[in-house]
């Protein structure tokens, strides 16, 4: 039987037996075009594999068992099958055709990629879900295509085929063996404008080098727009690259470049149009918009495989199929802290949780940053984000590891100060930084896996459950109720010690040494605001004291804690509330301390030490100024260490503005007049005329008074906390934990963000201010000094006077 065909004779036969990926390598060579010479191994010596092994009935056993709605036991089953494909044999007959094949390919190197099989599900291309391994010689092809067959089982690729409803039964795989092409520049190619969706635009992205740095976003492209008519280039984006991938002796090597060959384009304009015209070639062949990727190679343009863009050519002529809402601001996040919270972490989230977004976009001037999320899968972090959270197992699991990373953050940031840091050598400080970062993408993650969008459906499946026993307008006192921590955060430890502290019968002098202790505990609070709380500031707080004042209000508030769970317990009872709805009080009170513990003893102050240790180290070493440190990705710091070379004006462009987008899993970072006017055009436009604003209740009450507005960018916000009238109404993008002096002098709050597990909501819940959450956009349309009046019974907040 033949269990392996050339690429340049598949003719007759079905993606079922030589998958998509091939099917379209084949077509490719009857369009035209230049590719790389290869072969198939056909699903057909698979399916022989597994019987030979006898092994399909375990398989399809641990198949039919998954609950794909936990992670983790699609995780352990992966895994399980997995282990049974790589402890196998594959038969001699099938190693025979593959050795013989690849001996009639040209070169010594080879691509060894997965061919996932279609069947029905046009519209799933099964892009990123399976394994590829590159540079491979003829010794190792076997253990490769058994690699791939067992990546069909993947986690990623089980969640994908149970979302595309694509037939369980189907297990099938084929895997595609090439020659390797030494490409001198590669990159990404789309028959139409993949953000705008314009139909007569080609978008180019090319890189230095082999296209594996590209595709696996280790570096930014240069970016090509092209008219599909004239071929005329419309519009060129020209990124820094610090160093290009290729092949070595044994494997890949990285080869760092120097300023000007980093900084030049990486594509001729006659290559440019040469390539678009090729692209043309492809689209028109297979009749579909294309994803194409492509190298060049000794001046050839070589199409290494093409795919459909899934799920726009039925669209091309309407609106983007993402729109998009903002989520979150914050200050004093350049590129790195972006890179390091949203494209670094999601490695780990990808690995733990269920979902995680593909589609977002971010802007930032001065550091002002603006998160912006695409609604279309907000509505899908809620869904797998309740299905997650309400899995005991998962749950357990997800607390457990973001305890293990806050307590690892502690542990290094105490042993990694500025002063050590000045004694480490070249290698050790790169190491430090590896681990630094990684543990901060990490900390972000599982910070991220429960943003507002992610505990939404738990939220109203909460409020669902209330319903029929308890009246609509009592309802959010309830939720609040059974939202309330029933464990102490660091800023109420902080508090309660405060307290503690200030009713204590002792001198100013006499209590140096108390507050010296308080500040080194938790001075870290301060960092969100720059810069932590030293003990002159907790002097300046002390002088304050009101020792009669502080001493009851400890004791207010330890006897609060004391009884906070008893009390849940006696509601439940009172109102014969559902054991579903307390349980998932729970989650949500319990997400909300965790939430809280990841921020002030985890990402905080590990991302502080990046800012007051790693920084000024690098500042100090080799002369890059600690606020354009801040603009370097992860990635482009880690290449910094080892290069000492950087894009000086690229990162001054961004300490200016920068437009960081991450679509369909591509991200790139777009400066200057580019990044503005894409900013522009993607932002939404703000409501005119407003009157009111509704969010989510986090604490009832009716207030009526003054809006004062916090923003994050204020040069003096610690100034404008003491200008804060007491009985203002504080309206800010969101409350940290570095606010509280403003959030004492509050009659009500308002924030932008949203979530039960907010700072906001638990803060507000502890202090009994009315508050009112995720409204979206009230920074932005009330000013300071406006009278409003505060619904926190029904989520409204009305604007009073203009």
């Amino acid at each position: 039987m033949q269990f392996v065909l050339p690429l340049n004779r598949l003719k007759n036969q079905t993606t079922l037996s030589v998958g998509g990926k091939a099917s379209q390598l084949g077509k490719l060579l009857g369009s035209g075009v230049r590719t790389s010479p290869g072969f198939v191994v056909t699903t057909e010596a698979f399916n022989l594999f597994l019987e030979s092994a006898k092994i399909r009935p375990e398989v399809i056993k641990i198949l039919s068992s998954i609950d794909h709605s936990s992670s983790v036991s699609v995780g352990k089953s992966a895994q399980k099958i997995k282990q049974l494909i790589l402890s196998k044999t594959i038969p001699q007959s099938i190693v025979t055709q593959v050795k013989e094949s690849a001996s009639r390919l040209p070169g010594n190197t080879f691509a060894v990629r997965s061919s996932g099989i279609v069947e029905d599900a046009q519209e799933a291309s099964w892009a990123g879900e399976f394994d590829t391994f590159l540079h491979r010689s003829s010794k190792t092809i076997g253990k490769d295509i058994q690699r791939c067959w067992a990546s069909r089982f993947n986690p990623r690729a089980l969640v994908y085929q149970k979302e595309q409803k694509i037939n369980p039964k189907n297990i099938g795989m084929a895997v595609i063996v090439q020659t390797m092409i030494p490409s001198e520049v590669a990159g990404v190619g789309f028959t139409l404008n993949p953000v705008t969706h314009d139909a007569e635009q080609l978008v180019i992205e090319a890189g230095l080098g082999l296209g594996e740095s590209l595709v696996s976003g280790q570096i930014t492209p240069d970016n090509y727009v092209v008219d599909k008519y004239s071929f005329e280039i419309l519009d060129k984006t020209i990124s820094h690259q610090a160093f290009l991938l290729k092949r070595g002796s044994v494997g890949v090597v990285k080869q760092t470049l120097t300023q000007k060959q980093g900084s030049k384009q990486k594509l001729s304009d006659q290559l440019i149009k040469e390539l678009a015209k090729q692209m043309i070639l492809v689209e028109k062949h297979f009749g579909h918009p294309c994803d194409i990727e492509w190298a060049v190679a000794k001046g050839k343009i070589y199409i290494l495989q093409s795919r459909p863009i899934t799920g726009i050519q039925k669209e091309v002529l309407e609106p983007p199929k993402h729109t998009y809402k903002q989520m979150w601001e914050t200050a004093g996040f350049g590129a790195f802290g972006v890179s390091v919270a949203v494209v670094e972490s999601l490695r780990f989230r990808k690995e733990f949780s269920s979902f995680s977004e593909k589609n977002w976009f971010l802007t930032s001037e001065k550091t002002q940053c603006a998160m912006y999320y695409s609604r279309e899968e907000m509505k899908q972090a809620a869904k797998w984000g309740k299905k997650d959270f309400l899995n005991p197992a998962w749950c357990k699991e997800y607390f457990a590891r973001s305890k293990k990373s806050y307590q690892s953050a502690g542990s290094f940031v105490k042993k990694h100060s500025f002063s050590t840091l000045q004694n480490f050598s070249r290698d050790e400080l790169y190491t430090a930084t590896q681990k630094a970062g990684d543990l901060l993408a990490e900390l972000f993650a599982y910070f991220t896996m429960c943003q507002p969008q992610c505990t939404a459906d738990l939220e109203n499946t909460l409020q669902m459950e209330l319903q029929g026993n308890i009246s609509s307008l009592e309802i959010p006192k309830i939720v609040a109720e059974l939202n309330r921590p029933t464990q102490m955060t660091t800023i109420e430890r902080e508090q309660l010690d405060w307290l503690g502290l200030c009713s204590m019968n002792v001198t100013e002098k006499e209590a140096i040494p108390l507050l010296q202790k308080h500040a080194d505990m938790y001075g870290i609070i301060g960092t969100a605001g720059s810069a932590k709380f030293d003990l002159e500031y907790y002097q300046k707080l002390f002088k304050k004291r009101n020792k009669q004042e502080a001493a009851q209000e400890f004791k207010k508030k330890k006897k609060y804690w004391l009884s906070v769970a008893a009390e849940k317990r006696r509601l439940a009872r009172k109102l014969k509330i559902s054991s579903q709805a307390v349980k998932i009080g729970n989650i949500i009170a319990d997400v909300g301390y965790n939430r809280f513990e990841l921020r002030l003893q985890g990402w905080m102050p590990l991302y502080f030490w990046f800012l007051s240790a790693l920084f000024p180290t690098l500042e100090k070493r080799y002369g890059l100024p600690t606020h354009l440190s801040m603009q370097l990705t992860f990635v482009e710091l880690l290449q910094f260490l080892t290069s000492k070379q950087v894009d000086l004006k690229e990162l001054e462009q961004r300490s200016r503005f920068l437009f960081y987008r991450h679509d369909d899993g591509r991200t790139s970072i777009i400066t200057g007049p580019a990044g503005r006017k894409l900013a522009e055009k993607n932002v939404p436009p703000l409501p005119k005329n407003v009157k009111e604003l509704s969010g989510q209740v986090a604490q009832v009450g009716l207030v009526t008074g003054k809006a004062f507005i916090l923003r994050w960018n204020s040069p003096n916000l610690n100034e404008d906390m003491d200008k804060m009238p007491k009985g203002s109404i504080l309206v800010v993008g969101q409350t940290l934990p570095h606010l509280m002096p403003a959030i004492k002098k509050a009659s009500a709050i308002v924030t932008d963000e949203g979530g039960m597990a907010s700072h906001s909501a638990i803060v507000s819940r502890e202090l009994g201010i009315p508050c009112i959450i995720g409204t979206g956009l009230a920074t932005k349309l009330i000013k300071t000094g406006q009278k409003l009046r505060v619904n926190a019974n029904e989520g409204v907040v009305e604007i009073l006077s203009r």
